[in-house]
């Protein structure tokens, strides 16, 4: 969907990452989603009054800690957006010797106080004689993160006295093209930057128009039509993972869900994959075509451990294949199981030997004792009995959407979605 007959400004709070008139690609559609489109405020100068007024109107507004997993995981992750600006910086035309290194954008961006960017507002208004007037973001390196030696000498940004004091078109004049680089570094590498301070956290990112009689406003339509983004397959065992995982994800993790997909195991059984010994075929077969962005997860027990290691030595290297298993439960390492022979107890560290899907759902309300089925003659290899039940229990709360209403534990869930998607930014990260 082309946004190009809109105007449209990008900010974190009060502070403006992407403004109007900027030649960059503004279409921020991949990082909302739908819920996030609502009323929103902002402020305009009234030059005839001399006052800021406030009006809302139709956008789309959500915090940035909200926003921060989406930027890692459609390509805007820390070595990612590294990545991007040294591209840009390469392929800037003329001298690029003078411009900022990303670690310098980097420390400039992690240090800027947000809340109080009103210092931009207060030049514009001594220079200007109102504080929004048309002062770009490349402007505002200029007058107050220039890369000059003598700005940096002699002014802090929380100084406004200093700031102000200064020859601003003596130093603007030396910085022209600094600007023209700056205003169009890419929105989002800012925005990943910003996202890791945890004071920016729970400030508002918002998407909106711009005032103006000749473009129409930003609407829902607009915006569902022009999201792009590569999805994610989580290629699992079998179904029951699946269906897991995508309650998880859109009770649990609904700014993200949307980046993810399944196997549609309402097909033909021989449409999808059963198994861990189909899983790895899977990935030897996937490995060998180009392919979309997959992650294969193996249960972490004695067959799914052995399958893994099948997979990983046939598949060394392909960015967009991250295969893994189950991470370690400490909750798993102390089973208490009985000895058959003289009926004395013992502890078992399952992980390795029994670990699946399973292990994750709240087990506490079944209300049993945590046993173990172990296959004859394979001892290294188990599973959850009563496992059927424990997934009964998560479907009722999931299918009644209660899954975050604090009845039910979800805490190893949330700590299995958190690890897959950090395994999959370190996996993107090795091929940077």
């Amino acid at each position: 969907m082309d946004l190009s007959n809109l105007l449209l400004v990008l900010s974190l709070s009060k502070f403006e990452i992407s403004q109007e008139g900027e030649d960059i690609d503004e279409n921020f559609s991949n990082i909302f989603i739908d819920k996030d489109y609502k009323k929103v405020r902002y402020y305009l100068w009234d030059p005839e009054e001399l006052v800021i007024k406030c009006k809302w109107q139709y956008g789309y507004e959500t915090t940035l800690s909200k926003i921060k997993q989406r930027l890692d995981l459609i390509g805007y992750s820390i070595m990612e957006a590294k990545k991007r600006y040294e591209d840009y910086v390469k392929s800037y035309p003329g001298d690029a010797s003078n411009f900022y290194s990303f670690n310098d954008l980097y420390n400039e961006y992690i240090n800027l106080n947000v809340i109080k960017s009103d210092v931009v507002e207060t030049i514009r208004k001594n220079e200007y004689g109102g504080p929004f007037c048309d002062w770009d973001f490349g402007e505002f390196y200029s007058k107050v993160i220039s890369p000059s030696e003598v700005f940096y000498k002699e002014t802090k940004y929380n100084d406004l006295s200093k700031i102000l004091s200064l020859n601003l078109d003596k130093v603007e004049s030396n910085l022209i093209s600094d600007e023209e680089f700056y205003a169009q570094i890419d929105p989002l590498i800012k925005l990943s930057i910003l996202a890791r301070n945890p004071k920016n956290l729970n400030l508002k990112v918002t998407w909106r128009s711009i005032d103006s009689f000749n473009f129409k406003l930003l609407s829902k339509d607009d915006v569902q039509k022009s999201k792009n983004f590569e999805k994610i397959l989580i290629a699992t065992e079998g179904r029951t993972d699946a269906y897991i995982l995508r309650k998880s994800l859109d009770l649990l993790f609904p700014e993200i869900a949307d980046i993810f997909y399944f196997l549609d195991y309402s097909q033909t059984d021989d449409m999808n994959i059963s198994g861990c010994k189909e899983l790895a075929k899977f990935c030897k077969s996937i490995s060998q075509l180009k392919h979309g962005k997959v992650i294969a997860l193996f249960d972490n027990d004695g067959d799914g451990v052995e399958a893994y290691n099948e997979a990983k030595k046939v598949v060394s290297s392909d960015p967009n294949l991250l295969i893994t298993k189950l991470p370690i439960l400490d909750s798993m390492k102390n089973i208490v199981e009985k000895d058959p022979w003289d009926n004395s107890e013992k502890k078992v560290d399952i992980n390795g030997k029994a670990v699946a899907i399973e292990s994750f759902l709240d087990l506490s309300l079944l209300k049993k004792t945590i046993k173990i089925d172990w296959e004859k003659g394979k001892h290294r290899q188990g599973k959850l009995k009563y496992k059927k039940k424990y997934q009964q229990i998560f479907k009722t709360f999931a299918e009644s959407r209660r899954l975050k209403k604090g009845k039910y534990d979800t805490s190893k869930l949330e700590y299995l979605i958190n690890y897959l998607i950090k395994e999959w930014i370190k996996h993107v990260n090795k091929f940077i």
